[in-house]
């Protein structure tokens, strides 16, 4: 007769102790499942709130190390050779400073050894950030390198080293360098817009020690100088 209770005990402990294995069990499986909703959801959200870049108006297509040349016959008068063919005129833009909130691109012709790539020849010479006009100035990042160059539907599309990416001056210095840079390409009739890219990538914009400019579509003379008239 004492054996039945006994026996009864010992099924309630064993019942009781299957029942806390099987709340532990369901306790670690919520667990493991909250872990990995939060995961999802936390980079499902950052996903969201990443802005997408508008589409461009033309798609980059990279090109080969080599920069092609421009074809001069298709240049406008103040970018043709010199007469006598032994030197090539270029017009260059630099920067005239009024005050600490305004400047005016100023348009600089100069002669370099004949070349027949006189739009690579110019950039290339506005890049020399050492040889700047009396009176003007240079806002193009120093060490700033074209990579290469390309036009298509009168877009020009000009691949940059990283160093032109950042800008010591601001938003400010930012739109100045790419006046300089839009300016002295638009003095060609075969181009009409300036696709930046950094390193073959197109960036959403470039920076400065404060604010930044949008550059994720091809630029022109009115949309810059829009931009600068935003900023007053």
């Amino acid at each position: 007769m004492n054996t039945r209770p006994k026996k009864r005990t010992n099924a309630t402990k064993r019942n009781k102790k299957g029942k806390t294995r099987f709340v532990l069990f369901l306790v670690l499986a919520t667990i493991v499942v909250t872990l990995v909703a939060q995961q999802y959801f936390s980079r499902l959200l950052k996903e969201k709130s990443e802005p997408e870049l508008p589409p461009i108006e033309s798609e980059y297509v990279p090109q080969e190390e080599t920069l092609p040349p421009v074809d001069p016959i298709e240049e406008t008068e103040a970018q043709e050779e010199v007469a006598n063919n032994n030197e090539s005129r270029l017009a260059l833009y630099y920067i005239e400073v009024v005050d600490e909130k305004h400047f005016e691109p100023v348009r600089v012709t100069t002669t370099v050894p004949f070349t027949l790539s006189i739009l690579q020849a110019s950039l290339r010479e506005l890049l020399k950030t050492d040889k700047v006009p009396d009176g003007l100035r240079s806002f193009i990042p120093q060490d700033s390198k074209l990579n290469k160059l390309r036009i298509q539907d009168k877009v020009a599309y000009l691949d940059f080293n990283e160093s032109f990416q950042f800008n010591e001056y601001g938003s400010l210095g930012i739109l100045a360098q790419l006046h300089q840079i839009v300016y002295t390409c638009t003095e060609f009739a075969t181009i009409d817009k300036v696709q930046i890219l950094i390193d073959s990538e197109q960036k959403y914009y470039l920076a400065g020690d404060e604010g930044l400019v949008i550059v994720n579509q091809p630029l022109t003379r009115e949309y810059l100088q829009n931009l600068f008239l935003s900023l007053q």
